[in-house]
């Protein structure tokens, strides 16, 4: 049942993040930048309603970020030269989905 995640210190080295099923309604990207071995990140089943963009926005080795069954209107752009899978599934994008964010993911399927 988290609500907030603004100042956590995640270990260096963590490849998986899994943040289902709780309450986060935002997500400030600056505190998962610093993880370059970072691979996954499971956002699934929050209530996030806005993502802030990061200063440093390079997400190296993701692989795979899900942000399914959330209450996003908005995606920031954001570099991840290796992601293939983004689900952003059950959101409320609508039409307003805005293409550049697929500019910085070259890899994704």
């Amino acid at each position: 049942r988290l609500e907030s995640i603004n100042h956590v210190n995640f270990p260096l080295n963590l490849k998986i993040l899994s943040l289902k099923n709780n309450q986060l309604n935002f997500l400030d990207l600056t505190i998962l930048t610093r993880l370059d071995h970072l691979e996954k990140v499971f956002l699934s089943s929050n209530k996030l309603s806005q993502i802030s963009p990061s200063t440093r926005n390079v997400f190296p080795s993701l692989e795979v970020l899900e942000f399914d069954r959330n209450h996003l209107a908005f995606l920031p752009s954001f570099n991840a030269p290796k992601l293939k899978q983004l689900n952003l599934d059950g959101n409320f994008f609508g039409r307003k989905l805005n293409r550049k964010i697929f500019v910085n993911l070259p890899a994704l399927e």
